[in-house]
């Protein structure tokens, strides 16, 4: 049974009894690193989904999902909320970036959306899509390099305010799909999802992968009641 609080997030009944938490992340230092592992080495497409709520005092980028290092993946805020940005490819942001004007406003929750397919690349907003380009350059690439969530490596452009639900895939999700499952609870099993972090325990400084158990470590992140 789909389950959910007034801002439609989605929560997993029985996790921290019957609160629903998000992770926060103080926009100078916190983040959760997930170790290296082949199943996040995507090469063809991918998907990256992530409820975001900036806070107040949004800097010029705040990167909220990445796997970069080498050259591979960056899901980001850009220009104070002003844009939603995705790069991929490319050793040290020498490959492609793709942003859209979209005018986040902080405070507020928004479910973000990136993927990747045979040189195209689209970005949605609450299910709309909001900028499709056909001509985006390839292949992802691989990275060395760990999973981070809530700012680049090396503490670079950390991100400030709540996340959760972070689904990463290995294949391109269609916007049908995006749509019928964006405030759903997922089973961990589903095609090509290979991170599936909730952010929802509420307790401890795990961060829990619920697709293929390569679980991230918390640093300095807290958990807040939403």
């Amino acid at each position: 049974m789909l389950l959910g609080n007034a801002m439609g997030l989605p929560f997993r009944h029985g996790i921290s009894s019957n609160k629903k938490y998000a992770l926060y992340f103080d926009g100078v230092d916190d983040r959760v690193t997930i170790p290296n592992n082949v199943v996040f080495n995507m090469t063809e497409e991918i998907t990256i989904e992530a409820w975001v709520k900036t806070g107040t005092n949004i800097l010029s980028e705040q990167a909220f999902v990445e796997k970069q290092y080498s050259g591979q993946w960056e899901f980001a805020i850009l220009n104070r909320g002003l844009k939603v940005n995705a790069f991929i490819g490319g050793q040290y942001r020498s490959g492609y970036m793709m942003a859209t004007l979209l005018g986040l406003q902080p405070e507020t929750w928004y479910h973000c959306v990136f993927t990747y397919k045979n040189g195209s690349g689209k970005i949605y907003l609450n299910g709309e899509l909001k900028l499709e380009n056909n001509n985006v350059s390839g292949p992802l690439g691989t990275a060395n390099a760990a999973l981070n969530i809530g700012q680049r490596f090396g503490n670079n452009i950390p991100f400030g305010g709540l996340l959760r639900d972070v689904r990463i895939w290995n294949i391109s999700r269609s916007q049908e799909e995006i749509v019928n499952n964006m405030n759903k609870i997922l089973q961990g099993n589903e095609k090509g999802l290979v991170g599936y972090f909730p952010l929802n325990e509420g307790y401890g400084d795990k961060a829990y992968n619920r697709a293929t158990g390569i679980d991230g470590n918390i640093y300095g992140s807290t958990w807040v009641e939403v």
